[in-house]
């Protein structure tokens, strides 16, 4: 058993009722034999005392040196303290590392009842599966959107506005949910995300859409976010990865659902109904936040908190971002590289970024990100780690139709349903995950395993090409799936345990920013990469059959059987080369995550501080 902290005397009765050591066949203790039958209930519940009522044995003296665990490589990491120098993690020298069982004692938060729990779960997950979905189910609706305003050449502003709030934002809500408090800035969030959907759904013009569009990620980014924030404040870490890999999840489903879903209501009713039917849906989770939601707010009037954001570093952040996101989502498309409507913007936003570690660093009493969180190795490494997985998986979940559709020949919608394999080993494996965590308290094996399979699956999904099996797709889908559903919310509660329960927002922001960012960029990578090399096969067989072969599919029809065998195969070995190209990426993700390092997860949900040390 991990050695027990006493509480303070205001701390005694617990908050919730976890029945672990007391057992009825036991002996009434006799100090325990006058006082109400509730009240000794509770006294025996206060995980504190023993099975016979007992106060626990006095702590050990602090210890000025905190102490260091081993990653297993060598390498000493230090664990997280209390004030005062006392403990909160589990005693390592037992042998055992995390002692599942001392994991039970622990409340789960203040005010929640198992119903309370699920209804608000319920709710932020329905919170963050609309502003998931919001990201995908759109991509089927751009060209009846485009052919309905007439503006064909400008779809892309649809989606890229959305993208680019959704991740400018994400590091400011994060922080100002740890100033304005929890609930007014997700219930603000939900109520933009939803403002911004109604107004895209009776948009009369692209330039309304797009503004809108733009709105709408505003809230969307906290949406994104603050799930993962307010599961931190009411599940203790040890807890945690279960109801993490619930949204990891939700993020599989909305991902697969949301092009599906776009066709479906752009075939049988209306474009405008992607966006409208985020309305009833978000109306249901607002009212399970207003009313299951009680974390209670920080204490001050509203001029003050606002007083304390880092307006310096937002704006700085914001411009960095946008001169890094913008010209990554135009080039190679809308400019050429090396053009100066890229390079401009290019150069801007690193100048930008420099000016933002300077103020954060030097000028702001309050930043909005801390730079002492960089100096923890666990959270410095496990943001570059989602950063490659983001790479990956969205330009993996983005492509794949591509396949379905243009080599194999599909409808959208059938390719959309042949995504179902990714969905479910990404479910399968986040919930075994989660129940690992659980078990064992290790949060890095699952990392370990989960990116060198996702590498296995980027090599065999390489090998698709017109011929391939339905086993062949299903099954390469799966191990990809397996992959990354082990990865993405472990390396979440890596971050997590890494940093003070006060620094747990703004890390979350920073993992959400860091996966967002990495998406965008994947999707640069391998755009640029599947185009070039489709361009360059289609000239070689427009030459060869003495047609003029084009990405555009809209003249299959009128082609010879060989010459569309021939854009087809142009297609395998664009969508190849992208594949073999990203394998790289999940390599370094596999490499850095054997750079982590285990920090038993925290039985408390009090305040603690990391010693800053990489």
């Amino acid at each position: 058993m991990g050695r027990h902290i006493p509480r303070p005397q205001s701390e005694r009765i617990p908050r919730s009722l976890n029945i672990v050591h007391y057992q009825p066949s036991q002996p009434t203790p006799p100090h325990l034999a006058l006082i109400s039958p509730r009240r000794k209930l509770l006294y025996l519940l206060d995980s504190s005392y023993d099975q016979k009522g007992h106060p626990p044995p006095s702590p050990p003296p602090p210890s000025s040196h905190p102490p260091m665990y081993s990653d297993g490589k060598g390498a000493q990491c230090p664990s997280i303290s209390a004030p005062n120098g006392l403990d909160l993690e589990d005693d390592k020298s037992s042998g055992h590392a995390d002692h599942p069982h001392d994991m039970e004692t622990d409340p789960v938060g203040p005010n929640f009842t198992t119903i309370n729990l699920a209804l608000l779960f319920f709710g932020v997950a329905l919170a963050m599966f609309l502003s998931f979905l919001d990201t995908t189910i759109v991509s089927t609706a751009l060209p009846a959107i485009g052919a309905h305003f007439h503006a064909v050449g400008q779809i892309s502003w649809v989606a890229t506005a959305y993208l680019l709030t959704s991740t400018v934002f994400q590091p400011v809500l994060g922080r100002c949910a740890d100033i304005f408090g929890r609930k007014p800035v997700i219930l603000t969030c939900v109520t933009v995300f939803l403002i911004g959907c109604g107004l895209c759904g009776i948009a009369h013009s692209m330039v309304q859409l797009v503004i809108f569009r733009g709105m709408a990620g505003m809230g969307a980014a906290g949406l994104m976010i603050l799930p993962g924030i307010i599961v931190a404040d009411i599940i203790p870490l040890h807890r945690r990865a279960i109801f993490l890999s619930a949204q990891g999840v939700i993020f599989a489903f909305s991902s697969v659902l949301g092009p599906l879903l776009g066709g479906v209501f752009t075939d049988h009713a209306s474009w405008r109904w992607v966006f409208f039917i985020n309305l009833p849906v978000g109306g249901i989770a607002t009212l399970c936040l207003v009313f299951f939601l009680r974390i209670p707010a920080p204490t001050g009037n509203f001029r003050a908190k606002l007083g304390r954001l880092d307006g310096w570093g937002i704006l700085t952040l914001t411009a960095a971002s946008t001169g890094f996101l913008l010209p990554v989502m135009w080039g190679g498309n809308q400019f050429a590289w090396d053009s100066a409507a890229i390079v401009g913007p290019l150069v801007g936003g690193l100048l930008c970024l420099v000016v933002f570690v300077m103020v954060e660093t030097f000028v702001a009493p309050e930043p909005l990100i801390p730079m002492h969180l960089f100096a923890q190795r666990n959270v410095t490494l496990g943001l570059a780690a989602i950063l490659l997985l983001g790479m990956v998986l969205l330009g993996h979940l983005y492509y794949m139709p591509i396949y379905f559709t243009v080599v194999r020949g599909e409808s959208a919608t059938t390719a959309g349903t042949k995504l179902l394999p990714f969905l479910l080993g990404l479910v399968v494996s986040s919930l075994l995950s989660g129940a690992f965590i659980n078990k064992t308290g290790r949060y890095i094996p699952p990392i370990w395993l989960g990116s060198a399979l996702a590498t296995l699956g980027l090599g065999l999904t390489s090998l698709l090409d017109r011929h391939s099996g339905v086993g062949q797709q299903i099954g390469y889908l799966i191990v990809f799936g397996l992959g990354a559903g082990l990865c993405i919310q472990p390396l979440l509660l890596v971050v997590q345990s890494a940093v003070t329960d006060a620094d747990v927002a703004v890390a979350s922001a920073c993992y959400g920013f860091a996966q967002n960012i990495g998406s965008t960029l994947g999707l640069a990578i391998m755009s640029s990469v599947l185009n070039n090399v489709r361009d360059h096969a289609l000239r070689l067989a427009s030459h060869t059959y003495h047609v003029t072969l084009t990405a555009d599919a809209t003249n299959l029809a009128h082609l010879s059987h060989e010459a569309t065998n021939a854009y087809r195969d142009a297609y395998v070995q664009g969508l190849r080369m992208m594949y073999l190209v990203a394998m790289p990426l999940m390599v370094l993700c596999f490499l850095t995550s054997l750079a982590l390092c285990h920090i038993p997860l925290r039985t408390t949900t009090g305040g603690v501080a990391p010693t800053h040390s990489f």
